[in-house]
Parts: structure tokens; sequence; C-alpha cells
């Protein structure tokens, strides 16, 4: 997506799933109390023969731990057609963390998401069937949006909750044009001005960002933060 820090790279390394269980093995011997473990990873189960590896793995070692990971709908749609999501959530998995950022398509489009619209809801019924917890995320504060957009994100969020009772919303916040991504680059015909020095990156963070975004005049800035605090609470 053209939001991703990690846009810029060329590369991509991952841990095999015989060292992601080593470490753990090791978590568990020298910290017993810990029963839970979240990979911090933009997309843990990209690699799908790797997660099924290391279920194996965890299975075979007889490791009893939750796990969880961010992921997007168009992995997840393959173990559900797989019919593999349940043996994972036999095996630990008790939440994920999808990203849809946006219910707009012409949003969708601009920042390069490829996700099917069709599909979500089918997804998202389907996942209602496991003893899963899928916290959705979105954002909003992106150039050229406006509050028809986000409407329809807050719309479709609302169908996710009413369609699933463990789904869960991340709070919205906006997003921000991190250095190297096509995003930024795109930013600059808004109103972005690049940074001279490396403080002035201070601000780039989704909890201060808002009070910076050059194209957000300060009415639509208050409700952007009234949005923000309201989907707090939009799934409790």
């Amino acid at each position: 997506c053209s939001y991703c820090y990690n846009s810029y790279k060329n590369s991509w390394k991952t841990m095999s799933a015989e060292k992601i269980v080593n470490i753990i093995l090791h978590i568990k011997k020298s910290i017993p109390m810990v029963d839970s473990i979240t990979f911090v990873d933009d997309n843990f189960m990209v690699k799908y023969d790797r997660v099924l590896k290391f279920v194996n793995l965890l299975k075979e070692n007889k490791i009893k731990i939750k796990w969880s990971c961010e992921t997007d709908l168009r992995t997840i749609k393959k173990f559900l057609d797989n019919n593999i999501l349940e043996y994972l959530v036999e095996n630990g998995l008790y939440w994920i963390s999808p990203g849809i950022e946006t219910a707009s398509k012409k949003i969708s489009f601009e920042i390069g998401k490829k996700i099917d619209f069709d599909e979500i809801m089918d997804i998202n019924i389907k996942l209602g069937k496991y003893n899963l917890y899928v916290k959705y995320n979105f954002m909003t504060g992106y150039y050229n949006e406006t509050k028809s957009d986000i409407m329809k994100t807050l719309s479709l969020t609302k169908n996710l909750l009413n369609t699933n009772n463990k789904a869960l919303i991340q709070p919205l916040q906006v997003c921000v044009p991190y250095p190297g991504t096509k995003y930024l680059e795109m930013s600059e015909n808004y109103g972005f001005v690049m940074p001279k020095k490396l403080v002035d990156w201070i601000n780039f963070n989704p909890e201060d960002w808002i009070n910076f975004v050059p194209w957000i005049k300060n009415k639509y800035r208050n409700y952007l933060k009234n949005v923000f605090i309201t989907s707090i609470f939009i799934d409790k």
C-alpha cells in the first residue's frame, strides 16, 4: 500500500517457524507465567506454509500459548478456503487484526489497497463462527477524502460489528505520510512540505499528525478528532 513504511524496501526477511518456536520455548522457560504472545509484523500470516509449520511445531512440542497477529483479509480468506483456520484457533490463535483502512473505493484505489469490497462481509460472517476475535483497522485523514468517504467507513464498521459478535474496531487515527512512501510523495501535491531536519519529523505519528495535516482545515480537523474519540467506544 502507498502509505506502508516498508514499501521502500526491495526485500522481505522473516524468521523461520523453527526459530520462532525456539524463542517461545526460551520465553516459556525463562518466564513460565507467560501465556500469550503477539507478533508485531505487518502481515505475520502472509507466508502460508510458514504459519502452518509454526502451528504444527507448537502442537508437536505441546506448547500451550495463545498467539495473535496482524494480517489482511486476502490472507485470511486463504486459510478459510482451505479449512485451516480452525486448526490455528485450536492451537492458540485468539485474535487477528486485518487492515481494511477505508470503505471508500475511491480512497482504497488511491492508496493502493488491494481489497475486494464484495467479500468483506462474507469473510467477516465466516470468521464469526470461530472462537476468534477480529480487530479491524481503519484510518481517516487521507488527502482527497470527504465526509462521505468517512461515513462509508463508519457504516462498514457498524455492519462488521452487527454480523460478528467477536469483531472489534481499532480507533480510527489519521494516515501518516512516512519517509520513502508513495503516500508521502503524493501528499506534496496537497500542501505537504518535506521536513528539513530530523527533529522536524517528531510529529509524524498517529497521535500527533492530526494537528499538522496541511490539507485538513480546523473544522474538519475537529470532526476527525471526534471520529477518533467515538471510535474508541464503537465496539463497547
